[in-house]
C-alpha cells in the first residue's frame, strides 16, 4: 500500500476598509502568489544547519505597483509602507475539519496616517527582508479618512 500526502501551501488576502467609526465600507479578497524565497524560508525550518538562524514572517509591506507576480519576486514592485503584523498567537492556528488541513491567519492594521496613496500590492516578510509572498489587487486609494485591515490566511 502507497502512502501519498502533499503539502500545497495556499494563501489569500482580505483587506478590510473601515472608516474612522469602525464601520466597514468595503471587504477585497484576493489570492496571493508564495514566491520562490518565501518557499525557501519554509523549507529551511526542516534544516539544522538554519534553525538557530532562520527569522519568521513578521511585517507587511504595502505598494503603489500591479505588475503581475513573478515566483522570481524578491520585494514589492514600488513599496510604500512597511510595519510589523499584529502578534501570531494559537488561536491563529485551525486544523481545518474536512481537510486534515491547517490555516494560519496573519492580520496587520494601516491606522489612519499610516500607508497613505494608491495602494496596489502587499507582501509579507522576516525581519532580514525575505519576502515570503506577494499579491496584487484592485486600487485603494488610502486616506487620514479610514483605517485598513489586511487579513492573510495561509494554509498547509
Amino acid at each position: 500500500m502507497a502512502i501519498q500526502d502533499t503539502m500545497d501551501i495556499k494563501g489569500s488576502l482580505t483587506i478590510q476598509k473601515r472608516d474612522l467609526n469602525n464601520q466597514l465600507v468595503e471587504e477585497i479578497h484576493a489570492n496571493n502568489t508564495i514566491v520562490t524565497s518565501g518557499r525557501r524560508l519554509v523549507a529551511q525550518l526542516f534544516s539544522k544547519d538554519f534553525k538557530d538562524t532562520i527569522k519568521p514572517v513578521s511585517q507587511i509591506g504595502i505598494g503603489g505597483n500591479d505588475k503581475a507576480v513573478s515566483d522570481d519576486d524578491l520585494q514589492l514592485a514600488q513599496e510604500i509602507f512597511r510595519k510589523k503584523i499584529n502578534p501570531i498567537k494559537d488561536s491563529d492556528l485551525v486544523l481545518l475539519p474536512d481537510s486534515k488541513r491547517i490555516k494560519l491567519t496573519i492580520t496587520a492594521d494601516l491606522q489612519a496616517g499610516e500607508g497613505n496613496g494608491e495602494l496596489k500590492e502587499a507582501a509579507l516578510f522576516n525581519e532580514d527582508k525575505v519576502m515570503y509572498n506577494r499579491v496584487i489587487f484592485k486600487p485603494i486609494n488610502k486616506t487620514k479618512d479610514f483605517i485598513l485591515t489586511l487579513i492573510w490566511e495561509i494554509t498547509f
